[in-house]
């Protein structure tokens, strides 16, 4: 069964250059959740402050526990999202975790707003007034995060950069496993993260996977990111996929037979973003008023195959990221320098090709100046066993293929 709650959005949030910005808007105004994110509906509906007098029971929940009789139902001690800081959402790219945070941090200023209303223990320990304290939502990605510490300890300006974050009555840090080649910038992210947890305010972060699985990732921000509630976020089950994929055909006004529907959902790839759905939906509504029909199996069909990745774009893609990672010219990769920061970015490009798309040994050699398939396959073998001891290519190639998954 899919059951829905409505999002929620922070009144104002501050962004890289400190000034307001607008919260991107998500595809739904609800987050559907199937058996796969139960969790993430607990969470995202439980208590803000806990209420000493009472319990909560919470049922049909990844976090109730099994009763005598067997049915999905407990009782818990009464908590609030206020104690379980830092919040940790980790799931792939697309599973919703940028818009979660976002519906965490509009709930959790209601205590910042009203805070005649919010507990003793909400104040700071250090007993500082907060009436002129920040009253909006700060918002980072990790690489903004790094970006901002490394302008502010050139200019020698740390103290206000720190003071802006302190201050913030929530602040969210998106993807922060973008940060595993900044050790200076973790470091700094560790010690906000330790200053805002004394103080009482909530900070939210984001990942694709746990920090402790993520190379480059320094234990110290790995002990402050863990302590609180890590939440892990999943791409849409069967049951939710259906659903969206209905939703979005409702709000495109395309009317979708159960047949259509059914080959539509089996079509596409098991896992995929609301996005994407949304995409296919796009695709069938611009095929049927480009020919002037009803959606049919035809139009659902060329709507599957349009989503689909190709091997050509996909190995271009891949030569293209490699060679920004690594500053150099496209045409570096496929020429015949031995050079041997080019033999290294090369080599990787290709491990990644062969490892990410159906391209033969053959084509990748081809594509990279007409190498031979045993050069390719010598050079894919050497990469995957250098990444066993070499941290630092290991954690080019994790980043790269975090960003090569990312749509767009």
């Amino acid at each position: 069964m899919v059951e829905t709650f409505a999002l929620r959005s922070p009144r104002s949030v501050r962004g890289p250059n400190g000034r307001l910005s607008r919260v991107a808007d998500s595809l739904l105004p609800v987050f559907a959740v199937g058996e796969e994110n139960r969790f993430v509906a607990f969470v995202c509906n439980a208590p803000l402050i806990a209420e000493d007098t009472a319990t909560a029971t919470y049922a049909g929940t990844d976090a109730s526990a099994e009763v005598s009789n067997g049915s999905p139902s407990a009782e818990f001690e009464p908590f609030g999202l206020l104690s379980l800081v830092p919040m940790l959402l980790i799931g792939p790219a697309g599973c919703g975790k940028s818009t979660l945070a976002n519906h965490l941090a509009a709930r959790l200023m209601e205590p910042a707003l009203q805070a005649a209303a919010a507990p003793a223990r909400l104040q700071p320990r250090s007993g500082r007034d907060t009436s002129s304290s920040e009253s909006s939502v700060w918002f980072l990605t990790g690489v903004d995060f790094a970006r901002l510490y490394a302008r502010a300890v050139e200019a020698d300006d740390v103290m206000r950069f720190r003071r802006e974050l302190n201050r913030a009555a929530v602040v969210v840090i998106d993807d922060v496993h973008l940060m595993a080649t900044k050790p200076a910038s973790q470091d700094e992210l560790a010690s906000r993260i330790e200053f805002r947890a004394a103080e009482g305010r909530p900070t939210i972060l984001t990942s694709r996977r746990l920090p402790s699985q993520v190379t480059g990732m320094r234990p110290l921000l790995v002990s402050r990111m863990l302590p609180g509630l890590t939440v892990p976020v999943r791409l849409p089950g069967p049951e939710t996929r259906r659903f969206l994929l209905t939703e979005f055909a409702r709000r495109r006004k395309v009317t979708l037979g159960d047949a259509e529907l059914d080959l539509l959902t089996a079509g596409l790839e098991p896992e995929l973003p609301a996005r994407a759905l949304d995409s296919a939906i796009a695709h069938v509504d611009l095929r049927c008023r480009m020919k002037g029909i009803r959606p049919d199996v035809h139009a659902v069909r060329n709507a599957i195959d349009a989503i689909e990745p190709t091997n050509d774009l996909s190995i271009d893609r891949v030569a293209k990221a490699i060679a920004r990672r690594f500053k150099l010219r496209l045409a570096d990769l496929k020429s015949s320098t031995r050079r041997q920061e080019v033999v290294r970015a090369r080599s990787l490009a290709m491990y990644l090709v062969r490892s990410m798309t159906q391209t033969s040994y053959h084509q990748i050699g081809k594509y990279f100046g007409g190498r031979d398939h045993t050069t390719v396959l010598h050079a894919c073998r050497k990469t995957a066993t250098s990444m066993e001891t070499d941290d630092d290519l290991r954690a080019r190639a994790e980043e790269l293929t975090e960003q090569l998954k990312t749509p767009g």
